[in-house]
């Protein structure tokens, strides 16, 4: 008796994660130390660890979900200081008319900054709320009644700033270890484990062993049915 022959390359990362954390787990429940396996468990439960953090590292970063949910709330402020500019074109007095096209033509200076990549976005709102602040259309923002959503708006593009910042920071802080490198190096720790196992069952033939063997097989026949199930049929005539 002894754990069968089984290779995880066909298995998704987080697949082989959760199999080679089910063989420690059962290790784990006699001992590695009982079991005299302690040094090659130990190796593979680093790069257990490792593969675990690296998966978590290509996961799509959550920041990103932020940035776009935030930018949306820019884009709606941004939208409805236009749309109040060109609503006040029509407006019944010449005073909020004339405020009106004095930033219509402000912002058709600025073209459609809600098309434009994140940073030039942020660029350019910045600008166009300074020049919204300014003495020279302060009024005209108060005529129509700007105030709150040049607010609002600078409060969702510095949540944009920073979203963006915090998530270069994450990409640059990232492993530089390449999945793969981690899940080769993972495997042969987990064969050794294996190797080791299997060798001391083969010169003892002790129940601890056996019974770890056996639970081990059962484990890699659900991995390999999971991994039969999920080929592609092929179709009739192939």
């Amino acid at each position: 008796m002894e754990i069968k022959v089984f290779n995880t390359d066909r298995m998704r990362n987080d697949a082989c994660f959760q199999f080679n954390t089910e063989v420690l787990a059962l290790i784990d429940l006699r001992g590695a130390q009982t079991l005299k396996i302690l040094t090659p468990v130990s190796k593979f439960r680093d790069l257990l660890a490792k593969l675990d953090t690296v998966i978590k590292k290509i996961i799509k970063s959550s920041i990103t979900e932020q940035i776009k949910n935030t930018d949306k709330l820019r884009d709606d402020a941004h939208f409805n200081i236009q749309s109040t500019v060109n609503n006040g074109l029509k407006h019944f007095s010449p005073e909020v008319q004339t405020a009106a096209k004095e930033l219509k033509i402000l912002m058709d200076t600025y073209g459609n900054i809600r098309s434009k990549p994140y940073n030039e976005q942020s660029s350019a709102t910045t600008n166009l709320i300074q020049d919204l602040r300014s003495d020279k259309y302060k009024n005209c923002v108060a005529l129509l009644q700007l105030r709150a959503w040049v607010d609002q708006m600078e409060i969702q593009n510095n949540q944009v700033i920073e979203l963006v910042k915090e998530r270069d920071l994450e990409k640059s802080v990232k492993p530089s270890d390449d999945v793969k490198e981690v899940r080769k190096d993972l495997d042969e720790a987990y064969r050794t484990v294996v190797r080791s196992i299997n060798g001391l069952y083969a010169a003892e033939e002790t129940d601890i062993y056996k019974k770890l063997i056996i639970d081990i097989n059962l484990v890699i026949d659900r991995y390999k049915k999971m991994i039969a199930q999920s080929k592609p049929r092929k179709k009739e005539g192939e």
